[in-house]
């Protein structure tokens, strides 16, 4: 179980950027889950719980690149156009040719073959002249040219995956070829999430004109697929009415299977509602004023020992301040190293002012023309326009110093794709 420090939630009355926000979470929480060792073909997506050291190195030999024929280049010294040699035998992939290469003399090689001794150099098979027992090669190839090097990729000793990465087809496929067939991991993060407020219904049969006022649930369908994709066991814990004793017994459910509750709406600074009177009660609940827009005061804090993270409820901002935010803390829990979105560069095609000291993530589509890369803003801004999501390719990131954009200005963008995870 996590375990939290008394002023975990503190914060800063003054506005905390999201640095700021990060390096609390890294500082205050601590791994949530336990190790488990996996067949290999059971690890996708889930976070390396040790390193992984190579046992020997890779290639473990020097070895052909090509299908040709191999040489020693020192031969080429001692010899006049054209250059022709004498066929010793052939290497085959999987067979180690037993004898040393004879001087002036070509060994047939296929890919993957270990080289024989004293051979260094090989020629491609289609750049060769086969005549009977003898070969000739063309000139202008450099000595070592179409080797593999004993090493050149892993160095035996060397720590190949580091403890807290997210295995990914790559990281397997190293694993497997240094011969591994199992990985300890950490086991999913346990996250229970839940939507809040009398407004929100999951029912399909809601008619509008009937239920005035009452909108459908989108902020945990979304919430539980950006989790799904990074490896989290998520429960859906349902929408939470406006009703303490109802709140109160299904926080305290959950936090007996949990390791992380997530909500969305209904806690916000200002507001007598009732999550935040629960929370205070069976917890404790602080509300960190984030300089970034969209986005609510976030609440962060803890329902007995769990950790506990209240979203606002607006889709947009929701979906921001999770993949800023509230996607470290997963991380953090979870045992994943810390980590920082891939950011790239565009030029802005549009103009903007904000205040100083807040990042702002705008809504952009990205188009090329001519070789560059431009930055179009969605033309609505409201956090509760979840279309403006799914018509977008990428968040840009006003910087905090910043005050106004103009075209024609570079511009700093996340991918949307990478944020899905």
């Amino acid at each position: 179980m996590v375990q939290l420090s008394d002023d975990c939630c503190n914060a800063s009355s003054s506005l905390l950027r999201v640095e700021q926000a990060r390096e609390i979470i890294q500082r205050n929480f601590s791994i949530a889950v336990l190790k488990k060792t996996l067949s290999l073909e059971d690890t996708e997506n889930l976070v390396l719980a040790e390193d992984i050291i190579a046992p020997f190195s890779l290639p473990p030999h020097d070895n052909s690149a090509v299908d040709g024929f191999g040489i020693s280049y020192a031969d080429l010294a001692k010899m006049s156009p054209p250059y022709q040699f004498a066929l010793q035998g052939t290497a085959k992939a999987g067979h180690v040719f037993p004898d040393p290469l004879l001087p002036f003399h070509a060994i047939k090689i296929f890919t993957g073959a270990v080289l024989p001794s004293n051979v260094d150099t090989i020629y491609m098979l289609e750049d060769c002249e086969i005549n009977g027992d003898k070969v000739t090669v063309p000139a202008g190839l450099k000595k070592g040219s179409n080797t593999r090097q004993a090493g050149e990729d892993i160095t035996k000793g060397q720590v190949i995956l580091h403890q807290g990465i997210r295995l990914r087809p790559s990281h397997i496929g190293v694993a497997a070829s240094l011969g591994l067939t199992a990985l300890t991991c950490y086991m999913p993060l346990r996250v229970t999430i839940f939507s809040s407020g009398d407004e929100i219904t999951r029912s399909s049969q809601m008619s509008y004109k009937k239920e005035a006022g009452r909108i459908f649930d989108s902020n945990t369908p979304m919430l539980k697929s950006l989790l799904h994709r990074l490896g989290v066991d998520v429960t859906d814990g349902g929408v939470l009415p406006d009703h303490p004793q109802t709140i109160r017994y299904k926080l305290q459910e959950a936090s007996q299977r949990a390791d992380l509750i997530i909500s969305s709406g209904g806690v916000s600074v200002g507001e007598e509602d009732h999550m935040k009177a629960v929370i205070t009660e069976i917890g404790k609940i602080d509300f960190w004023r984030l300089a970034i827009k969209p986005g609510k005061p976030l609440a962060m804090g803890y329902i007995g020992q769990i950790p506990y993270v209240g979203l606002p409820g607006n889709p947009v901002a929701s979906f921001v301040t999770f993949a800023v935010i509230a996607r470290f803390l997963v991380a953090q829990l979870g045992g994943e190293r810390p980590f920082n979105l891939p950011v790239y560069n565009a030029i802005a095609d549009f103009s903007y002012q904000k205040k100083i000291g807040r990042r702002e993530y705008l809504r952009i589509t990205l188009t090329r023309s001519e070789g560059i890369l431009k930055a179009h803003k969605f033309p609505r801004e409201g956090a509760g326009i979840l279309t403006s999501l799914t018509n977008s390719h990428a968040l840009a990131e006003l910087p905090e110093r910043l005050t106004s954009l103009s075209p024609g200005d570079p511009i700093s963008f996340i991918p949307l794709e990478a944020i899905y995870g």
